[in-house]
C-alpha cells in the first residue's frame, strides 16, 4: 500500500484518517493503549513523579514520559514508529560499541557504597578512609541521605563511600577491627569491595540486558506495523474513566438558613487540593486559571 494523503511520508507503508479524540490508539513506541487528542496524537503518557511531600502540591517533578505521547498512533500511521525504529537502530549501535570497550576493559572503574550508619563517629570514618587510601583512591562522605517512600519523605544517616578500582585490582574485604580498632571475629566484614573484573563483567551484563531489551522492542513495533498494515483501523472505543484535566463543575443541593429552602448551586472543585474542595462559585475570585475557564464557560 502506497503513502497516500496530504501528510503522506515516503517511510510509511499507510496513511490512514486520524483516530477521533474520543477513541485510542496504540502508542509508536511503548505499544500500550491511550486516548488520541484533537491534534491526532496521543496524550502524554509513561511520565512517573519523584520529590513530592504529603501535603505539598507543586513540589515534585516528572520524568521518563514515553516519546510517543506526541506522535501519531499506528492506526493511523506507521510514519512515526519508522523514526522510534531509526532511534532503536542507533542505540543499539552504541550498545554494541560500549559492550567492545568493556571486553577490553577501561584502565578504572567506580564503585558506589552506601549504608546507614547510627553514630556519625569521626575517628570511624577518618580510619576507614586512611586505610582504603592506601589501596584507593577513595571519597567518603557522611551526610543525611533523602530516602523517599511513595509521597512521603524521611531522612536517614548514611555513609557513602566512592572508590575507584583500577585495572588488576583484586577483591578486598575489609574487616570491623579497621573501623573500630577493636577485636572482632573474622567472619565480620564491614564491606567487600568487588574487584576490577567483577566490575567489568557488572557492566557488560547490563549492557547485554539493556541489549535484549531493545532488541524486543524492536521487533514488537515491527509486528505491530505489520497487523496495522493488514487490518486496517480507526481506533477502539474509550471504555475507561479517562478525565482531561482534574477539574470540573458539579451541581449541589444546599438549603438556605435564612428561607428554608433548599437551593442548587453550581461550583468549581479542584482535584489538585483535594477532592471535591470548593475553589469558588465565582469566576473573578479563582484562582486556579483552569477553574477560571471552567467558570467563565458556565457564566456565558
Amino acid at each position: 500500500m502506497k503513502p497516500s494523503g496530504k501528510n503522506s511520508n515516503s517511510s510509511a507503508s499507510y496513511m490512514r484518517a486520524p483516530v477521533p479524540a474520543d477513541k485510542v490508539g496504540q502508542c509508536s513506541c511503548c505499544l500500550l493503549e491511550h486516548r488520541s487528542t484533537k491534534r491526532g496524537t496521543l496524550v502524554r503518557h509513561g511520565w512517573r513523579e519523584s520529590g513530592r511531600v504529603v501535603g505539598q502540591f507543586g513540589q515534585g517533578f516528572q520524568f521518563g514520559a514515553c516519546h510517543g505521547g506526541s506522535l501519531r498512533p499506528l492506526e493511523q500511521t506507521d510514519a512515526d514508529a519508522v523514526v522510534i525504529l531509526a532511534r532503536l537502530e542507533e542505540s543499539l549501535a552504541r550498545l554494541a560499541e560500549s559492550v567492545e570497550d568493556h571486553t577490553v576493559g577501561l584502565s578504572e572503574y567506580s564503585w558506589e557504597y552506601e549504608r546507614v550508619v547510627y553514630s556519625f563517629e569521626t575517628a570511624d570514618r577518618a580510619r576507614l578512609e586512611e586505610f582504603l587510601n592506601t589501596k584507593y583512591s577513595a571519597v567518603i562522605a557522611t551526610d543525611r541521605s533523602r530516602r523517599e517512600q511513595g509521597h512521603r519523605v524521611y531522612y536517614r544517616p548514611t555513609r557513602h563511600l566512592s572508590i575507584t578500582v583500577p585495572r588488576g585490582t583484586p577483591e578486598l574485604t575489609v574487616t570491623k577491627d579497621v573501623m573500630t580498632a577493636r577485636a572482632h571475629h573474622a567472619s565480620d566484614h564491614a564491606l567487600t569491595v568487588p574487584s576490577y573484573e567483577t566490575l567489568r563483567a557488572g557492566c557488560i551484563a547490563a549492557l547485554k540486558v539493556c541489549e535484549a531489551a531493545l532488541t524486543a522492542q524492536r521487533a514488537a513495533i515491527q509486528a505491530a506495523i505489520k497487523h496495522h498494515f493488514e487490518n486496517p483501523s480507526n481506533g477502539k472505543p474509550d471504555n475507561k474513566r479517562r478525565t482531561k484535566v482534574c477539574h470540573w463543575r458539579r451541581i449541589t443541593l444546599h438549603e438556605d438558613y435564612r428561607t428554608r429552602t433548599t437551593v442548587s448551586r453550581s461550583r468549581i472543585a479542584c482535584g489538585s487540593r483535594a477532592l471535591g474542595i470548593l475553589a469558588s462559585e465565582l469566576a473573578s475570585e479563582v484562582t486556579c486559571s483552569r477553574c477560571a475557564k471552567h467558570a467563565n464557560d458556565g457564566q456565558s
